[in-house]
């Protein structure tokens, strides 16, 4: 067996070390799309205000996109009350988009917001744009409709 100086079998170990670290580094991109996908996910928190609570929510995009959105999710948050930070359970939504041309598209957001003492709901709306993000699939947009007080977050 040859005999290998002790300093080259070091050279070779940190370079196949270093090699095979370079080579993870460059395959570990995110699992998900960039700019040029199509497909955004959009979701954030729905805060109708008071004694409210959001039932549904419908989109419709500029592109023709349009369906129910997922609603039935609840979020903790801390909400700033005179002298206290208070933990608060909120509504949040999601939906996905599939065709989002590469200038973007406004999207609108109708919220059905239900009295908790009335029982009445009332239907708000708002609209925004939405680009594809720069990396990943993720867009974020909180909805705060008749809130007096200010917005939870």
């Amino acid at each position: 067996m040859r005999n290998i100086p002790r300093l080259t079998q070091l050279k070779v170990w940190t370079t196949a070390v270093v090699a095979a670290a370079a080579g993870a580094l460059v395959s570990a991109g995110p699992a998900h799309a960039t700019w040029n996908d199509p497909q955004v996910n959009v979701s954030g928190h729905l805060d109708c205000g008071g004694a409210q609570e959001a039932t549904w929510v419908w989109y419709e995009a500029a592109n023709g996109e349009r369906g129910w959105a997922k609603s039935d999710l609840w979020t903790s948050v801390n909400r700033v009350v005179p002298g206290a930070l208070k933990l608060v359970e909120i509504k949040s939504y999601s939906l996905s988009l599939y065709n989002v041309s590469n200038d973007g598209t406004t999207l609108t957001i109708k919220v059905g917001c239900k009295g908790l003492l009335s029982g009445q709901v009332r239907e708000y709306k708002t609209s925004f744009g939405v680009n594809r993000p720069t990396f990943g699939r993720s867009a974020t947009r909180h909805i705060c409709s008749d809130a007096p007080l200010g917005c939870i977050w």
